[in-house]
């Protein structure tokens, strides 16, 4: 009868044996956790694994100093206790973000520099023809908002805008009659003649032109020090 008040405490005593015994078979071995701060990511995992230590990315750091991947830092820290079957959590670098070039479109050359000076670019200017004004920025390499890869860039600049003529025909005028025209615009102009008799100035000024250079319908450059010399001939 005694016996029979006990029986209950039979389930409980098996359980306990059991969880005792479990414990004693599958208890984790403590370990000091391995350094792996500095090494690839592939490299840490491969060491914490061969401890039977898992594995957690816990975050990623942009970092210009090491390669990407790399282990910056682990918890547990190195040399500290860790049970097998644990996780340790690492912090690993990324690479940041590349810059992106800055819009200097329609500014001039001199707040380009300075702007340019404030984020540590090299610029490189070439001027191209463009409608817009002289001296502003038309176009640029890398475009506004293209990644900088190398902290320089390239600067279209327009220029001044070139005043073009087609060349007009003098034959068959005299040189009085465009005399003014041509000295208006600065151009120089010479006078030839197969004839030595137009030793009066009155005679030269009515004298008939009878060829030119250049020749008729040429595009002519009228900005100073770009006009061309140019040659009458008279009879």
């Amino acid at each position: 009868m005694i016996l029979k008040k006990f029986l209950w405490l039979i389930p409980f005593g098996c359980f306990a044996a059991g969880y005792g015994i479990a414990l004693f078979l599958f208890r984790a071995e403590t370990l000091p956790t391995p350094s792996v701060v500095g090494l690839p990511l592939t490299s840490a995992v491969k060491i914490l694994s061969e401890q039977g230590i898992g594995v957690r990315i816990s975050a990623r750091k942009p970092s210009l100093d090491v390669p990407e991947g790399t282990v910056l830092i682990q918890s547990p820290a190195a040399g500290q206790s860790i049970k097998t079957h644990q996780t340790a959590f690492l912090v690993i670098a990324e690479q940041p973000p590349l810059p992106t070039a800055p819009s200097f479109l329609t500014l001039s050359r001199d707040a380009i520099e300075k702007e340019a000076a404030q984020h540590r670019i090299s610029v490189t200017f070439s001027d191209i023809p463009h409608a817009a004004p002289a001296g502003t920025c038309c176009a640029q390499f890398p475009a506004p908002g293209q990644p900088l890869t190398k902290s320089a860039m390239i600067i279209y600049c327009a220029e001044k805008q070139t005043k073009l003529v087609i060349w007009p025909s003098f034959i068959g005028k005299s040189i009085g009659e465009i005399l003014p025209w041509l000295e208006a615009l600065n151009i120089r102009f010479e006078i030839t003649s197969d004839s030595s008799c137009y030793s009066d100035k009155k005679q030269l000024l009515l004298a008939p032109i009878v060829d030119q250079q250049p020749r008729t319908g040429t595009i002519i450059n009228t900005d100073p020090g770009k006009l061309p010399t140019v040659l009458l001939h008279i009879p």
